[in-house]
């Protein structure tokens, strides 16, 4: 699934650019509304994301997608949207998230929750080789699948950076 995909890719990333994040950078943090045209959320960046769109495969034939990244001040931020065919329930699309999640690093924690009316869950994970944490909130309605991934170097998961991003995170009427 793209999750693991997503999961190498942020692994690249954070390498490169999770080293030396301070506390005074983050408190000088301007954010950013973006809320792309029809794709249904809105989120808060620190500066301008890079809008990628593209189409993956899956079981029930090419799904819509669209990722927006920005890495910044030892941060990498990353909302990814995939569009099914076909609506599968919420909480079967959570789990396979879960089982995928957990293949990719050691899930620190698991929290379900809803945005807005839509099941979600917030996982914590520690990456492989234990120096980059991963934040990710995956929210979804069966048929339009939300993924919101902020990673940090380890200490800083916790951080006002990571919560605003997760927090600032919302369903809009399209």
């Amino acid at each position: 699934m793209e999750a693991m995909r997503l999961f190498c890719l942020v692994l690249a990333v954070s390498a490169l650019s999770c080293i030396g994040t301070t506390a005074s950078a983050e408190t000088q943090t301007k954010w950013k509304p973006f809320q792309p045209s029809g794709d249904g959320y809105r989120i808060e960046f620190p500066g301008v994301p890079t809008v990628k769109r593209d189409t993956l495969p899956s079981r029930v034939g090419p799904a819509p997608h669209v990722e927006a990244d920005l890495t910044s001040k030892g941060f990498s931020y990353s909302v990814e949207l995939t569009t099914y065919a076909s609506p599968s329930d919420p909480e079967a699309v959570l789990d396979l998230m879960a089982t995928t999640v957990a293949k990719a690093g050691k899930v620190r924690s698991q929290t379900r929750l809803a945005v807005g009316a839509d099941p979600a869950r917030r996982f914590d994970i520690e990456l492989p080789g234990g120096k980059f944490i991963a934040t990710m909130l995956v929210v979804t309605d069966g048929t339009h699948v939300y993924q919101i991934l902020c990673t940090s170097s380890r200490g800083q998961e916790n951080s006002a950076s990571v919560k605003h991003f997760t927090n600032s995170f919302a369903l809009v009427q399209q």
